[in-house]
Formats: C-alpha cells, sequence, structure tokens
C-alpha cells in the first residue's frame, strides 16, 4: 500500500513539473525570442522553441528550469529524464532528452552545436553572458580552426598524391620517349650502316668493272697497234662499248719500258753550291724528269673520305695519255691545264708503300715519266685550286694537314704531331675509306717549330719549319730581282728568327752588320747572289746601269690643241726625260718657268717663244721648249698687268743683246727688201720688249748692271723698229 502510494505521488510530481514548465514557456516568448536574436551561431534558427538549458553561473544552476529539445516537431515527445542539483534544493535543471537529440549525440557535432546555442536566462548580469560569448566564440572559433585544420591537410595530401602520380607519369613518358627515341637512332644506324655498306660495295664494283673495261680496251690497242705496219701515228677504227657508240681513236706509238719504282731517299737541308742566276744546272736537259703523282684526299658524306693519285700534266703532254707501269695503269685524262684526272687503283695501300713509276709515249715520238717515291708517311694540305687536300712536302705552321702513316709508325708519328703542340688528331682507318695498312690523322695544325734533322730523315716531313721571309729593301732597283751597282739591297730576315740556325749568301756565312742587314764576303759586287736560310731561300743581282736607251712618249700632256688628235704638238715625260712634242725642232729644250712671265725672250732678235700653261692644272709654273738659250721672260699682256707686281725676270746669263742682224740690214737698199728680211718672229721679239718699256716694268735682279743691260735691250728694239719706217 505504501509502495503504491510513492508511485503515485511521483507521478503526480512529474505532471506538476511538466505543467509549470509549459505555464512558464508561454509566459515570456518575447524574451526567449529576444535573446535567442542576439545568438549568430550557425543552426539558431534550425532549434525548437523547447530547444534550451540552464546555464551554470558560479557552479550554480538557475532557479527557472530550462528544457532543451532539438525540434518543433519533438516539442510533443514524452519527459523521458528530470535531473535535480543534489546539493542546491532551491535551484533545478530539468533537462529533456528526446529521441531526435540522442540521434544527434549518436551522428557526433549536433548535440554540442545545439548545447552552444543554448538560450541565456535573464537573471544572468551583462558581464557574465559576454564572458560566456565569448567563451563559446572561443570553442566555435577553435573547432573551425581544427576543422579549417583538417581540410587542409586532406588537401594538402590530395594535392601531394595528386603531385606525385603526376611525376610518375611524366617520368614514365619521358622514360617512354627516350626509348623510342634509341630505337630509332639504332634503326637510323643499322640503316646507314647498312646503305654505306651497299655503297662501298657498288663502288669498288664499278671501280673493278671500269678498270677491267679499261684494261681491255687498252690490251686491244696494243695488240692492234702491234699487228699495224703503218706510221704510228695513224687513225684506227676501234670499237668500245662506250654509250654503244662506235669512236675512232688515235693509236699512240709504242710504250717505252718503265722504271722500277724508287723509294723516297730524306736529304738534309744545305745551302745549294753557288751558280749564276738563271743558268741551268749541269745536266739538267741531258736528264729526264718525271713528272710528279701527288696523293689526293677528299672527305665526302658521313665521315667518308676518298684517296686516289693525281698525275700532274706538263707542258707539251696531250689532253688523253696512254701510260704503263705500276699497278696496270690506265689511260689518262686531262682534268685541269696542270691536272689530270684522279686514278683510283685497289692496291693504293701498296702503291704507295713501293712507290709508282709510269711512261707514255708523246705525239712527237719522245717519253714521258710520272713518279711517286714509295714511303712511309705523306703529308696532305687543302689545295689553292683543287678541292680536297693534296700531298705536299712537309707540314707548315698554322695550316690544317692530314698526314698518312703506316700502321707499324703511327706511335712515331703522334709523338712528332705533339712537338709541334698540334691539337689532338682524329684517327682514320679502313673503314673511313683510308687504304689497307694506312692510318690517317686528321686535324693536324702545327703551332710551333721544329728544327729538322741534321742529316736527313723521313720524320723532317713532321717538323715544320720557322715561318721567315728574306726581304731585300732598299738600294736602287733597275729590275725585278736586279739593283744598281754601288746601290745593293738591304738582306733581312722577317719572321720568327728563334731557330734560324745559319744563314749564307753565296754559300759563305754570312753575318748581321751595322745597320742589321746581313752581308758576306762578295755579297754587293756585280753578278748573281743567292740567301739561303733554313725555311727560304731568295737570289738577287747586281748589274751596272745602262749607259743609253731609245726613250719613248710615256706620259703626255695636252698644251691646248683644238683637237684631240694633235698629239704631235704635246710634251711628253719618259722617267727622268721631258721630251719636247714633236712637231718642235730638234734642238728644244725643255725649260720650267712662272705662270705669270710666259714669254722667253733670247740675245737674238726673233729668237722668242711662248709657254702655254695647262688649263686643267693649277699650277703656279708652265714649261716651255725653247730652240735658244733664253735670257728675259716677260709678260704675257705686260700693257694691262700690273706694274706693281710684274717685273721682267732674267732667266738666263746676262748675255749683250747681238747686232749682227742690224748691221746687215742697214747696208741693205730700199724700205721693201729690209720688210721682207725681218721675219715675224722678229717683230714679235721687238714688240713684247718695248711693250714691259712702255708699261715701266723693272727688270730683276735690281743691280744695276741688270738694269743696264735691259735698257740696252729696249734701245736696240726701238732701234729696229724705226728701220721699219
Amino acid at each position: 500500500m505504501g509502495g503504491g502510494f510513492n508511485n503515485l505521488l511521483a507521478a503526480l510530481t512529474i505532471i506538476f513539473v511538466a505543467a509549470a514548465a509549459t505555464w512558464l514557456f508561454k509566459k515570456r516568448p518575447a524574451s526567449r525570442q529576444e535573446n535567442n536574436s542576439h545568438r549568430p551561431e550557425k543552426g539558431s534558427a534550425e532549434r525548437g522553441p523547447l530547444s534550451g538549458k540552464a546555464p551554470i553561473v558560479n557552479g550554480d544552476i538557475g532557479l527557472e528550469p530550462h528544457l532543451t529539445q532539438t525540434g518543433p516537431e519533438e516539442a510533443a515527445a514524452p519527459i523521458k529524464e528530470i535531473t535535480t542539483h543534489p546539493e542546491q534544493g532551491l535551484r533545478k535543471q530539468i533537462s529533456i532528452t528526446t529521441p531526435s537529440q540522442a540521434t544527434d549525440e549518436e551522428e557526433g557535432g549536433r548535440s554540442e552545436e545545439n548545447a552552444s546555442n543554448a538560450i541565456e536566462p535573464d537573471f544572468l548580469s551583462g558581464s557574465q553572458v559576454e564572458s560566456h560569448r565569448k567563451d563559446k566564440a572561443s570553442a566555435t572559433a577553435k573547432h573551425e580552426a581544427q576543422r579549417q585544420a583538417e581540410e587542409a591537410r586532406q588537401l594538402s595530401a590530395e594535392e601531394s598524391r595528386a603531385a606525385a602520380e603526376r611525376e610518375a607519369e611524366e617520368a614514365r613518358r619521358q622514360f617512354d620517349e627516350v626509348t623510342r627515341a634509341a630505337a630509332q637512332r639504332e634503326a637510323l644506324r643499322r640503316e646507314f650502316e647498312e646503305t654505306r655498306r651497299l655503297a662501298e660495295e657498288e663502288s669498288r664494283t664499278a671501280v673493278a668493272q671500269e678498270t677491267q673495261l679499261q684494261e681491255q680496251n687498252l690490251r686491244r690497242r696494243v695488240e692492234e697497234q702491234t699487228r699495224t705496219t703503218a706510221q704510228p701515228d695513224v687513225l684506227l677504227e676501234v670499237t668500245q662499248a662506250r654509250d654503244g657508240a662506235v669512236v675512232a681513236a688515235r693509236v699512240a706509238p709504242p710504250l717505252p719500258a718503265p722504271r722500277a719504282p724508287r723509294q723516297y731517299r730524306a736529304t738534309a737541308r744545305k745551302p745549294a753550291p753557288h751558280r749564276p742566276l738563271g743558268s741551268p744546272s749541269p745536266g739538267r736537259d741531258a736528264r729526264n724528269r718525271a713528272t710528279p703523282i701527288e696523293l689526293r684526299l677528299v672527305f665526302e658524306k658521313a665521315g667518308f673520305c676518298r684517296v686516289s693519285l693525281l698525275p700532274r700534266r706538263a707542258v707539251g703532254m696531250p689532253t688523253e695519255f696512254v701510260v704503263g707501269g705500276s699497278g696496270s695503269p690506265l689511260e689518262l685524262e686531262a682534268l685541269q691545264d696542270e691536272w689530270y684526272q684522279d686514278v683510283m687503283r685497289p692496291d693504293m695501300g701498296r702503291l704507295l708503300r713501293e712507290g709508282i713509276e709510269w711512261v707514255g709515249a708523246l705525239p712527237d715520238g719522245g717519253a714521258a715519266r710520272l713518279s711517286l717515291s714509295g714511303r712511309g708517311i705523306f703529308v696532305l694540305a687543302r689545295h689553292g685550286e683543287l678541292n680536297g687536300f693534296v700531298s705536299r712536302p712537309r707540314l707548315v705552321i698554322g695550316e690544317e694537314h692530314v698526314v698518312f702513316c703506316v700502321a707499324e709508325r703511327l706511335p712515331d708519328v703522334r709523338a712528332a704531331i705533339a712537338l709541334t703542340k698540334s691539337p689532338e688528331p682524329t684517327e682514320l682507318h679502313a673503314d673511313s675509306g683510308i687504304p689497307a695498312g694506312w692510318v690517317g690523322l686528321r686535324g693536324v695544325r702545327p703551332q710551333h717549330p721544329v728544327a729538322p734533322s741534321p742529316d736527313g730523315d723521313i720524320m723532317d716531313a713532321l717538323r715544320p719549319l720557322p715561318d721567315i721571309e728574306i726581304a731585300l729593301t732598299g738600294g736602287i732597283r733597275i729590275d725585278r730581282q736586279t739593283w744598281l751597282s754601288s746601290f745593293p739591297p738591304t738582306i733581312e730576315l722577317l719572321g720568327e728568327t728563334s731557330m734560324l740556325g745559319v744563314v749564307t749568301i753565296d754559300g759563305q756565312k754570312a753575318t748581321r752588320s751595322p745597320e742589321g742587314g746581313y752581308v758576306a764576303p762578295g755579297w754587293d759586287s756585280a753578278g748573281e747572289h743567292t740567301v739561303w736560310c733554313t725555311s727560304a731561300t731568295r737570289a738577287y743581282a747586281i748589274r751596272s746601269g745602262a749607259e743609253a736607251w731609245d726613250p719613248w712618249d710615256a706620259y703626255s700632256w695636252s698644251l691646248g690643241e683644238p683637237t684631240a688628235s694633235g698629239t704631235q704638238s704635246r710634251p711628253a715625260i719618259c722617267g727622268v726625260l721631258v721630251r719636247p712634242p714633236r712637231d718642235a725642232r730638234a734642238d728644244s729644250c725643255p725649260i720650267v718657268v712662272v705662270a705669270t712671265n710666259p714669254i722667253l725672250l733670247g740675245a737674238r732678235p726673233g729668237e722668242i717663244e711662248v709657254c702655254t700653261p695647262r688649263k686643267d692644272v693649277r699650277a703656279g709654273f708652265c714649261v716651255g721648249f725653247p730652240w735658244f738659250h733664253p735670257i728675259w721672260a716677260v709678260p704675257a699682256d705686260a700693257l694691262h698687268c700690273d706694274k706693281r707686281a710684274a717685273r721682267v725676270l732674267l732667266i738666263g746669263p746676262p748675255a749683250a743683246v747681238n747686232r749682227a742682224d742690224q748691221t746687215s740690214a742697214t747696208h741693205r737698199s730700199g724700205c721693201a727688201v729690209r720688210r721682207r728680211d725681218l721675219t715675224r718672229a722678229t717683230h714679235a721679239w721687238c714688240e713684247a720688249i718695248l711693250e714691259a718699256s712702255r708699261k715701266g716694268l723693272q727688270a730683276v735682279p735690281s743691280r744695276v748692271e741688270i738694269a743696264a743691260l735691259w735698257k740696252s735691250y729696249k734701245r736696240y728694239a726701238k732701234t729696229l723698229r724705226r728701220s721699219w719706217r
């Protein structure tokens, strides 16, 4: 009975509390809405009208109960729990837990948000409310910062994962490209190797076929020539399978017997014995000197090179030349005026070692030899007229070379090249086109001279000489290499003289003179002389000057003739000689006077010459060609000249006037006779003197005897003029 009463009392208490809570909620809705309007936290608009919880202030619970509910649809849900503070009986907190709130607590996060948005009671002070808001804002900011940090961490992880995937993809793509490029290069290399191999095989086959065909043609020609009994120089019908055409070829005379090939013999550089300049050496005409055969190398595509023999073509050798000798040669055809076409032989390596000797018959019945001495080292350099590299005697400082050597001499050759301070050369072997048993060194460019061997050696070809030039300066040169006796040239050596060695003149040791040139006994005597040093040689001659020579009009100029064809009246210059015009008297002599006094007067009446100044050149002088010895020079227009500046110049010896014509003229009778005897030149002579006298011009130099001499000329001119009347 007692237990049932207690249960009834508890139920009534619960009902009473619920009714009181409902009444409080309906009584103060405005204050609750005002408190909710001051809460800007997220989710405040979604809470129901009963959502809330009494705040804890200083450890106490508010007097008024505060119902907590998560949504308006759950306002009528049954009350599951009523809690009462154990220590404060007057203040109670009623927490109503709804099913929706339980769901939010299970989801995590919704319950904390609802709790943070609880409505503050009205009895809290302003500072407490502000502190409470700050605590809530701090908690919210901390939670937001944690959330943003988590999002940033997740975003960074995703970006790192994406970057790693992109890098892996890029690396995989690059690896695929490198692998594909390597495969393509390998395929191209194989294709190139195959193409080059086929080209070499075709080239060898073509050369062999061409060689065989030409040998057959040559053999047939020789056989036909041997059978014929006619003259050796006769036209024969020879059928050749050359483009299917039948051509007529001239059968050459029988070939002379070729000599045995010779080996290269190195000689030391020594001064040659003195001999007159231009005179042939003893027995030079008697010897049958051979025309040299040069070695030629031409670089082609892909680093492949072509090695051939290049015969020189001397004067008198035909354009088509049939030869015989070493290596079964063929018919040579002219490439240029000084060269035959390249000759390629399959046994090139053996021929270069042993040497080559060819011989052929000339059209005039003589024989011509072509020779290449066998050796183990060849030096090739660029040629000025031909493509590629052509053999030369030795290395030259600063130029690019290609060196051929036999394989067994390669270490010695490399050591000799290293002494010249040349860059490291590149080796060429048989796979590049070099003859079998030989090695080519490309890119040899010596920078330093090396002294040659005193006894001569094949390695001297790899020892470049100093770059020295023998210069002949000064003196009086009368020909290209000839100087006037007593005026010899100064002999100087220009260039790298640190390794000069001995200098000789005509075989005698030369020394430096105090003036700086090289001299030796008899170096300036009349005759031919030779200057020799290790790197160069030069000849010069000293002769006496010619006593006489025939002059000619080297340069002529106009004196104002009306037409250009009047060259007979033009003076000329030949060396230091000034020649009078061709239409002048033979005894005319040139004289130069000032342009203001161009009229020349002699001591005899009628001796007058007018100098014509050049109009194309501004000059203060003019040239005349009088046939007499001029005494005076007067202005051209004495009556209209400025007497303050114009003068009568004494230009000759002060000779008195010649009165012989006056004496002869006074003995003649009759005025007509006297006028016929007086020439036009005499009238001009008198007029020039009298015009200067009427103007009052003074004679120069201003001396008493000169003035008296000029006065005597004036008196004589007046006397002649009176005699004309």
